[in-house]
């Protein structure tokens, strides 16, 4: 896939290659500031939890969907220790860390600082996206607004 943008007002080309053009990593990342900008995305919430797994730990979350009423209590309430099975807790385990993501973020929409957390400036393997977001934001964006340009641009759903 390939994608034009200006920073600076010069031309700037993207080449990403393969699936949707993101590693695991850009993925899950791309999802936290989809999900930091709108914690209320359940759909995403369900997408971000079932990344790591080739069912998308399906079994898992039905089940945990069914002790909790839905996906969006079972972040609210996930408690690994209310299961029995490894994949429920596991799971589980992943929706609290979620929330204490989003927790963190609460409160603070700081463009810059969420960017800087997400995509380390010194993690190589973020480099790509990270300039990517960067060439897309202006001085005018929320994370909300930066979020569906960089989804807009590479012409994905996440």
């Amino acid at each position: 896939m390939v994608f034009d943008c200006k920073q600076n007002g010069e031309n700037i080309n993207f080449h990403l290659c393969g699936g949707n053009g993101f590693t695991n990593l850009e993925q899950e990342k791309v999802l936290l500031l989809g999900l930091i900008s709108d914690p209320e995305a359940i759909l995403r919430v369900r997408t971000y939890i079932g990344l790591k797994d080739e069912q998308h730990f399906a079994k898992e979350i039905a089940e945990i969907k069914q002790k909790y009423g839905n996906l969006k209590n079972s972040l609210k309430n996930a408690n690994p220790e209310d299961f029995r099975k490894k994949g429920c807790k596991k799971v589980c385990q992943e929706l609290v860390n979620l929330k204490q993501v989003l927790e963190k973020y609460k409160n603070n929409m700081n463009i810059d600082l969420v960017l800087n957390d997400l995509f380390p400036i010194d993690s190589p393997n973020l480099n790509d996206i990270r300039g990517i977001i960067l060439s897309l934001k202006t001085e005018e964006d929320s994370l909300k607004s930066l979020y569906l340009k960089l989804v807009g641009a590479v012409d994905i759903l996440l």
